[in-house]
């Protein structure tokens, strides 16, 4: 399984894993818990403040926020205005996804310095995901 991996996985998953099973316990554990707080967090927002996308910095946790449809609708509406095709079209995706989603499933946008990317998370699909690639990197 591991060698079907993007060198950007394998090289993330390495640095996690692979050292005592101690270690890779406790670091599959922590992860879960992020997922489960990422999970928590979404879920409390959308019930408050409708649906939307939790907007999800990791360089910058408390710069991470909670945007419903209708605020990105308005950022839309500015991007368009100011003819960011890109921006425009990454902002139709992210309502697109928003307003289809279960509640049951976080619609996270991850931010990082040079690009942002949508994803719908399934907490028990990336868990099963997550202790697989454990246990691979563990055997190598």
């Amino acid at each position: 399984m591991f060698k079907f991996l993007s060198n950007r996985t394998k090289k993330f998953a390495s640095t996690l894993f692979g050292k005592s099973e101690f270690q890779n316990r406790m670091a599959l554990n922590t992860v879960k818990l992020i997922l489960n707080d990422i999970d928590v967090l979404y879920k409390e927002y959308r019930t408050h403040a409708g649906p939307g996308v939790l907007f999800f910095n990791p360089e910058s946790p408390n710069k991470s926020s909670y945007l419903n449809v209708k605020q990105i609708k308005e950022d839309l509406s500015r991007a368009e205005e100011f003819c960011d095709e890109g921006t425009a079209s990454f902002l139709k995706k992210v309502i697109s996804m928003a307003e289809r989603t279960k509640l049951k499933d976080p619609v996270v946008v991850m931010v990082e310095p040079a690009r942002l990317s949508v994803h719908v998370l399934n907490i028990e699909e990336s868990t099963k995901q997550l202790e697989e690639l454990a246990s691979a990197v563990g055997k190598c």
